[in-house]
């Protein structure tokens, strides 16, 4: 599974490239959602857009604590957050090495960003098993 950024998404998107379909707006949107980070409006043209986005120091989305609700064929995972809200995310490769496989249930930290490109980033403290004392 590819971890795209929301620039990339966006300017992608102007290209007329595929996007997978977790990240599919329309060119509007992407022109909206740059406009909105930049303060500029190059309109659809993705070469100044592209050119812009080489001197954008990448910001990042916001963390949040989930818990696994599902797990898609396509690899997506389906996260409910505080609230009721939810959203879909990746697990990037590091990070699945890492934390191996986890099953509904399981609390995970997650950097939700827009244009459908959150991801996990670990698990959440509560989730981590605890040592019991006496054992190495």
């Amino acid at each position: 599974m590819t971890r795209l950024s929301p620039v990339t998404v966006a300017l992608r998107t102007l290209n007329g490239e595929q996007l997978p379909p977790r990240c599919r707006i329309t060119r509007e949107q992407a022109r909206d959602y740059l406009v909105t980070l930049s303060g500029h409006d190059f309109g659809f043209d993705a070469g100044m857009w592209t050119a812009w986005s080489h001197v954008l120091p990448e910001r990042d989305g916001q963390e949040h604590v989930g818990i696994l609700v599902s797990r898609d064929t396509n690899g997506e995972i389906l996260i409910g957050l505080e609230g009721g809200r939810t959203c879909r995310a990746i697990i990037p490769r590091t990070v699945f090495r890492r934390i191996g496989f986890v099953k509904p249930g399981v609390r995970l930290r997650v950097l939700l960003r827009p244009l459908g490109c959150s991801q996990i980033v670990g698990l959440a403290e509560s989730s981590v098993p605890e040592r019991e004392d006496g054992h190495d």
